[in-house]
């Protein structure tokens, strides 16, 4: 995983926090450390690190609430 933020970036990051939101059975807390080890490495900029993670995890939370509103009562 490490590698692969290294490479991709913020965008990689985005997508990865997303996903774990989103039900990925990752922690989404492995992704957010290493982007601020990242940030502490001078890999990533500290506050789009810090903004990227924030959304990211706002979106991947709500995604699954919304799913869990939409089509919840077939489930129950």
């Amino acid at each position: 995983m490490f590698d692969s933020l290294l490479t991709t970036g913020y965008i990689g990051l985005f997508v990865f926090i997303v996903l774990t939101g989103f039900g990925l059975p990752l922690p989404e807390e492995l992704a957010v450390v290493t982007a601020g080890v990242m940030a502490a490495r001078g890999q990533l900029e500290t506050i789009p690190a810090l903004v990227v993670c924030m959304v990211a995890a706002l979106l991947g939370d709500c995604a699954v609430y919304a799913l869990g509103r939409l089509a919840g009562h077939h489930a129950g």
